[in-house]
Parts: C-alpha cells; sequence; structure tokens
C-alpha cells in the first residue's frame, strides 16, 4: 500500500507539472481546448482522491466512512472524465468546416444540455448506490453495485463514441480518425482489464495517459502552428499554380490574335504594295514584336517565382538588338526637355551568343527607369565591351539626370520593395521596370549590376554581362521589309507536292499557318478539332506532316496524339504547334510523343528548319 500511494503520488506531480507546462503556452479560445482544460482539471482531482483514499486505509480501517466517500467521488470523477472523452471524440468528429464554424458552440451547448441532466442524475446514483473497498497484494480497489454501475455506464459511453465514428467516417480527417479510434481503443481495453483484474489499478495510467496524448496529437500550440504553416505552404502553392494557371491562359489568349497579326503582316510584305504601306506594315510588326516580348517578360517573372526562370542561349545579332532599343526610347520620350544620347562602341561584335531577350529586357528596364524619374536634362546609353578570347563582356551604362537617390536607400533598391515607402525617392518604378528583378536577371546570367547616384542630381547604373562570340557569323538581315531576305527565308528548300494537316481550333489561326505555307508550294488541310483529325487518318488520308495545336476544347493535342499512336500504322512525324511557350515546353511535348514544337506566334525561321528537317529530300 504504501509503494501504491508513491505511485499515486508521482501521477499527482507528473499531472501538476503537465498543468504548468499547458498554461505556460499560448492557446486559442477553441471547445477543444477548454475541454482539455476540464479533463485535465477531473484527472488532477480524480488522482488526488485516489492519494486520499489510500492514506485514510493505511491510518484507519478500510470501511471507514470517509473513505467510501471518497471512493465515491473518485468513481464520479471517472464518470465525468467519460463524459468529457465522449464530448471531445463527439467534438473531433465534426468535418472542417463545422469544427471552424460560428454555430459549432451553440451545437456544443445543445447537446451539453441535453446530456447534463442524464449526467447529474447518473453521479447522484454513483453516491447513493453501496461499494466495498478491498486489498489484494497491497492494491487498493473498490468493487460492489456502485462499481457495476460505472462499467455499464462507461460501456453506453463507448458504444455511443463507436456509433458516432461510425456515422461520420467519411467526414472526419484521417489524422483525426487515428486520434478518435485509439482513445475508443484504450477505453475498451481499460474496462475489460479494470473489470478482470481490478487489484491492477490501470485506470489511474490511463487517467495521466490520455490527456497528455491529446496534448501532443492535437491541443498542443506547436502542434497547431505546424498545422498552420502547413497549411499556409498549401495554400501558397494552390495560389502558386492558379497564377501560373492565369498567366498561361493570358498567354495564349495574346499570342493567338499575336500570330494572325505577325503572320499577315509578314506575308503582305511579299505582296505588291506600296512604299508607305510597306513601311506601316513594318511598324505594325514591330510593335507586335514589341508586345511579344512584353509577354514572355510577363512568363519570366511567374517562372522567376516558381524558381524555373532559365537562360535560353542563341546566336544574335548585338546592333540590330541595340538599334530597336535605341528606336524605341526615342519614340518613348515625349518630353523636349529629356534629350536622348547614345553611344555604341564600333568594336562590338556583330554576332553574339547567349540569351539575347534577357540582354534587351536588362537595358528597357533600366532604361524605363529613368525615363520614369527624369523630368529635364538627358538619358544616356553607353555600350561598350571587352575582348577576352572566346568571351566579349559587355559593359552597359544607363546614365540620367532624374531624381537620384539618396545614401541611406541605394544599397536597399534592389533588395527593398515596399509599397509603403515613396517610390519616387527609390527611383523604382514597380509597375513597369522592376531593378529588383533586372538585379535577379543580371545574377542569372553570372553578370553584375552597381549604381552610383546622388539625391536630386541622376543616377548612373552600370551592368556588366559576359557574352559568348559565335562560332560561325550570323546570317544578318538587312531590314525587316527587305524583300530579299523574305523570299530567302521563305523559300530556301523544294518540298513541291508535301501534304501537311494543320489542326488547331481557332480559324485565324489555320489561316496564318496555310499563308505562311503557301510559298512552299504543299497542299494542306486544315481541320479545327482533335477528333477531325483522328477520322482523317481513320479514313486512310496520308499525310507527309501534322501541325497541331494542343489547347483545344474537347480533345487537346496531346490527347489526340495519344489516340494516334495507338493506330500501329500511324508513323506521320506530329509537330506540336501552339501559344503555350513558357520554358521547358519544348522538351515537355517532346516527351508527350511530339516529333518536333514551334510556339505561336509561328516564326518563319522555325517553320523552315522544321519543314527542312522532315519533308526535304535531302534530309530523307
Amino acid at each position: 500500500m504504501i509503494g501504491n500511494i508513491y505511485f499515486q503520488i508521482a501521477g499527482v506531480l507528473y499531472i501538476a507539472l503537465f498543468i504548468w507546462v499547458f498554461f505556460l503556452k499560448r492557446k486559442k479560445d477553441t471547445v477543444e481546448n477548454n475541454i482539455l482544460i476540464t479533463i485535465v482539471g477531473t484527472t488532477m482531482l480524480s488522482l488526488i482522491c485516489d492519494v486520499l483514499n489510500t492514506y485514510c486505509i493505511i491510518n484507519y480501517t478500510r470501511d471507514n466512512f470517509l473513505s467510501h466517500i471518497i471512493t465515491k467521488c473518485n468513481l464520479s470523477l471517472i464518470l465525468i472524465f467519460g463524459y468529457l472523452i465522449t464530448l471531445y471524440i463527439y467534438i473531433l468528429s465534426f468535418n472542417k468546416t463545422e469544427r471552424i464554424s460560428k454555430d459549432k458552440k451553440n451545437i456544443l451547448h445543445k447537446f451539453i444540455n441535453k446530456t447534463k441532466y442524464i449526467i447529474i442524475a447518473i453521479v447522484l446514483l454513483t453516491l447513493a448506490l453501496p461499494i466495498k473497498v478491498d486489498i489484494l497484494n497491497g492494491a487498493i480497489y473498490a468493487t460492489g453495485t456502485c462499481v457495476s454501475y460505472i462499467y455499464i455506464v462507461v460501456t453506453i459511453l463507448i458504444l455511443s463514441c463507436i456509433t458516432r465514428y461510425i456515422n461520420r467516417k467519411k467526414e472526419i480527417k484521417y489524422n483525426k480518425k487515428k486520434i478518435i479510434l485509439v482513445l475508443i481503443t484504450l477505453t475498451i481495453c481499460t474496462l475489460l482489464i479494470e473489470i478482470t483484474y481490478p487489484e491492477l489499478l490501470i485506470i489511474n495510467l490511463i487517467k495521466v495517459f490520455i490527456p497528455i496524448y491529446i496534448y501532443f496529437t492535437i491541443d498542443n500550440p506547436d502542434m497547431e502552428v505546424i498545422d498552420e504553416l502547413k497549411e499556409a505552404r498549401i495554400m501558397v502553392e494552390s495560389i502558386n499554380a492558379e497564377k501560373s494557371d492565369v498567366l498561361l491562359n493570358i498567354s495564349h489568349n495574346i499570342r493567338t490574335p499575336l500570330n494572325t497579326i505577325i503572320g499577315f503582316s509578314e506575308s503582305l510584305m511579299e505582296e505588291k504594295i506600296s512604299k508607305e504601306a510597306k513601311e506601316d506594315v513594318k511598324y505594325i510588326m514591330k510593335a507586335s514584336h514589341n508586345l511579344l516580348d512584353i509577354v514572355n517578360s510577363l512568363l519570366d517573372e511567374n517562372a522567376e517565382a516558381l524558381q524555373k526562370l532559365k537562360i535560353k542561349e542563341e546566336e544574335y545579332d548585338i546592333e540590330k538588338l541595340l538599334k530597336q532599343i535605341t528606336i524605341y526610347t526615342q519614340d518613348k520620350i515625349k518630353s523636349n526637355k529629356v534629350e536622348f544620347k547614345y553611344n555604341i562602341t564600333n568594336k562590338i561584335p556583330k554576332t553574339l551568343y547567349g540569351d539575347k531577350l534577357r540582354v534587351k529586357q536588362i537595358i528597357l528596364n533600366l532604361i524605363n527607369n529613368a525615363i520614369e524619374y527624369t523630368e529635364e536634362g538627358y538619358i544616356e546609353l553607353n555600350v561598350d565591351g571587352i575582348l577576352k578570347g572566346n568571351i566579349y563582356r559587355l559593359i552597359i551604362t544607363v546614365e540620367d539626370t532624374g531624381k537620384g537617390i539618396s545614401s541611406d536607400k541605394i544599397n536597399r533598391i534592389f533588395y527593398l520593395k515596399d509599397k509603403n515607402a515613396n517610390n519616387k525617392e527609390l527611383s523604382i518604378n514597380t509597375e513597369g521596370s522592376n531593378l529588383i528583378m533586372t538585379k535577379k536577371l543580371v545574377e542569372l546570367m553570372n553578370g553584375r549590376i552597381t549604381v552610383n547616384s546622388e539625391e536630386n542630381e541622376g543616377s548612373k547604373f552600370t551592368v556588366i554581362i559576359d557574352q559568348k562570340l559565335s562560332a560561325k557569323p550570323l546570317k544578318i538581315e538587312k531590314t525587316i521589309n527587305d524583300k530579299e531576305v523574305i523570299n530567302n527565308v521563305s523559300n530556301p528548300i523544294n518540298i513541291d507536292g508535301k501534304k501537311i494537316l494543320i489542326v488547331d481550333d481557332n480559324e485565324m489561326n489555320l489561316k496564318v499557318a496555310t499563308r505562311l505555307l503557301k510559298p512552299y508550294n504543299i497542299t494542306t488541310t486544315e481541320v479545327t478539332s482533335g477528333l477531325e483529325c483522328i477520322n482523317k487518318i481513320n479514313d486512310k488520308n496520308e499525310y507527309d506532316l501534322i501541325f497541331l495545336d494542343d489547347m483545344m476544347p474537347g480533345m487537346s493535342g496531346i490527347e489526340t496524339l495519344e489516340r494516334l499512336k495507338k493506330k500501329t500504322s500511324f508513323n506521320t512525324p506530329v509537330i506540336a504547334l501552339t501559344a503555350n511557350a513558357t520554358s521547358g515546353m519544348k522538351q515537355k511535348y517532346i516527351d508527350k510523343g511530339f516529333d518536333d514544337y514551334i510556339a505561336k506566334p509561328i516564326d518563319r525561321k522555325e517553320l523552315k528548319r522544321v519543314l527542312n528537317k522532315f519533308l526535304s529530300e535531302r534530309n530523307k
């Protein structure tokens, strides 16, 4: 018995320590927490009753009146403990929407109001029924009618929990299901052991274990924070996925009409039209390509947010790129008080190998920033470089006489993006050019960017980027409306008489593709859905090449290709012709089974490359 009381005192001290830790942590005012607090309090009172009862029996007789009263109080507390566990399981069985609703407390109060009088009556009956205290192997335990009555009530509570679980099984979250099953299983095992071996006093261990188990699996504030972080991460990932989908749809919706504008504009350049009309077409094409660059930049910002931004290296005409930038800047500066000056070294190689879109985007970002905050004076672009072996180091500076940047903010302009800050002072245009994005692009190209500035005097940004020298000279186009160049692009190969099937749900895209293929003297067939494409193949129509759009209603291009590939006799090359032009898309479509990929708007050189690859007799 002495060892028994030590075990009970240890239980009281352990629960006291747990209560101290429990209230030390900041908790939410939730129904679950309130029930757990009541469970912990009930456990403490029950353990204290055990200690007092053992003390009375050690110092007095086992059948003394005080011992009987304390034992009955303890049994009543055990009943209340079982009722609270049932109530807790009832709360856990709510689904997530119900658990966070404002009506949850009302639902709980109605449940308590319906059952509280029954529990009070059960407790009073417990106090009235006869009880006997026995001692076996030094262990003190109760027997008699009162104890049998307690077993019956606990059995009813267990059955009600099982019924609740079965009825709400589909609505309960998986982790909550495990906890409910553990609580029910522990209660059943404890009841069976108490009935069979009452002297083991397993109930004392379970009374201590259950509140601690609940705390560390559900109501631990740290666990709640972890759950909230997980939910926040899932929400952010969902938002990013939605953002990506929206931008892809924007890209597709913009590229589709651009495909028509650029395609027909290039075709018009081949027609016999007046010089003035050709100049107008040239400006239409220039504006279209500028808009295409904006779309690509928009997708790049999304890719950067998803850590997927990549460098796409290719040969490009640096002189032509810089000329486009200077013309764009001259057109954009509308103020007579601001002069645009540029100085481009004549030592720069005509052809470089690198990411021309990124280089153009970096320079335009800096120029746009200067335009935004320069009201008078000048904006100057200087491009110089140093040749080191096979590397040409581009040194680009953009200088202005604008607002300038104060010394205490100059170190933060590439990192700080505070919407509440005075952007005019920081010289950051968050709507157009983005200095933060510019720095990331420069670093992505293994370059560096620096700034020198004085407030109210102006700023000077310097960018240093290494570009490779082209392995072979790039064939330079003279002008955008040079007929010789267009004819050279249009008719470099002989594929007369070849048959091509074009599949696209947009009639304008079909007309553009047909018009761009016209100079090659081939036969084209146009259909507007994947199902029509499959029907054409099933009807024994033979084609040398298929251009297949992906983003079509009903049946996508990928689904169409999968069904075509199931035909053992099908061996026609299929080219993905799509406005889905984000980074990595070409590899994605090739992995899906396409033979090649062309992005919209259709680039005539890419079109020529594909035709030459799959249809030219010399490549057979």
